[in-house]
């Protein structure tokens, strides 16, 4: 389904990734990036779980978006902006089955990215799930193209819009490797995004690095919602949260009450939750 590993090129475009974090221009300065389909796949077989576990466990460990997944719906439309190979997607359906709310919430996530080769794998990755059970009939998952760098209405962003409409947005590791073009826009398409959230929705930003963490918490609270660095804790070992996490909410009322369904969850029954999400990432998932 993906092509076969290239290891040169895959090599190539793990130091191209390292090198935009400190540049912050991963298309500009690339001269492998994620247009070569061995690279992709090089990409998947090394980062696609721990991408999956860390949006997963990020989105339980914070009340506003754990919400999401066990309050009072019936669908949860998604964007993953950046999104690549569809981590987002297995990861919140993982975090579903682990909630129980599988029969009870539909699943809309569409995987927005700029390079259109990830869609084949986005279409893979959906498959996969459905022979995993993790979707249901009415879930569904989609690409289509979107650029971090223009506003919102640019025409390459045309697939995100209404922008009102998504209950999460996740921007997956592409801001960092990116951020020239997202300065140079004055951070046009996540003002959009901001202003266009609607009360209860929140969105989530996991990254290489904190470079842009204090832009994006003025740029967030400059449009009145709630935002938040994601804090890790020191423990032994590999930790199932990210590094580099912030997350932004838009309050349902004056005082925020997204956190009452999940702030009587014990810590340890959301660890357990997360090694749940962990166990279950690394049985469906294919790396090729």
């Amino acid at each position: 389904r993906l092509r076969p590993i290239d290891v040169v090129a895959a090599a190539a475009l793990s130091a191209e990734l390292t090198a935009s974090v400190r540049t912050g221009s991963i298309h500009a300065d690339a001269n492998v990036a994620f247009s070569d389909g061995g690279a992709r796949s090089g990409y998947v077989s090394t980062s696609f779980t721990t991408r999956c576990r860390y949006i997963g466990a990020a989105a339980l460990s914070s009340p506003a978006t754990a919400s999401l997944l066990s309050g009072d719906r019936n669908m949860l439309r998604v964007a993953s902006i950046g999104g690549g190979p569809g981590e987002c997607a297995l990861a919140l359906a993982v975090c579903r089955q682990t909630l129980g709310m599988q029969a009870a919430i539909q699943l809309q996530v569409a995987i927005f990215d700029l390079e259109p080769g990830w869609q084949t794998c986005v279409e893979c990755l959906a498959a996969e799930m459905r022979t995993s059970n993790l979707l249901e009939a009415a879930d569904e998952v989609w690409f289509a193209l979107a650029d971090v760098t223009q506003s919102l209405d640019h025409a390459a962003n045309r697939a995100i819009l209404p922008a009102a409409d998504w209950d999460l947005i996740v921007f997956s590791y592409v801001l960092a490797e990116n951020a020239r073009g997202v300065r140079d826009s004055d951070f046009a398409m996540l003002r959009g995004l901001f202003a266009s959230m609607r009360p209860g929705a929140c969105c989530m930003v996991l990254d290489a690095s904190e470079k842009l963490h204090e832009d994006l918490l003025i740029v967030a609270r400059s449009c009145g919602l709630q935002a938040s660095q994601s804090v890790r804790p020191h423990t032994a070992g590999r930790s199932a949260l990210p590094r580099n996490c912030i997350i932004i909410s838009c309050a349902e009322t004056a005082t925020d009450v997204t956190s009452a369904s999940i702030a009587a969850t014990p810590e340890a029954a959301q660890g357990a939750a997360m090694s749940s999400i962990i166990s279950c990432v690394a049985a469906h998932v294919t790396s090729e």
